[in-house]
């Protein structure tokens, strides 16, 4: 399955962040884009909106760093 990353995680807006160092922008996480993870269940919340408990990993710029992630995502985020 696939995972919106722009729907999935909260941040700041990245237009706002001008200006980083090189160091900054190729070592830290990517929060953008897609990855693939794995759907492990569902749930209904009480808005009648569903979110899926996932697994993923994201990976940094330089794809030197990773980590491992297992969170409630958004129905929106996942695409199986």
């Amino acid at each position: 399955m696939t995972i919106n990353l722009d729907q999935a995680v909260a941040r700041d807006n990245p237009s706002l962040r001008t200006g980083n160092p090189l160091r900054v922008t190729a070592g830290g996480l990517r929060l953008s884009g897609y990855c693939s993870g794995q759907l492990h269940a569902w749930v209904r919340l009480n808005t009648g909106t569903w979110m899926g408990k996932c697994t993923f990993t994201v990976h940094s710029g330089n794809h030197r760093a990773a980590l491992n992630l297992r969170q409630w995502l958004p129905a929106s985020a996942i695409n199986p």
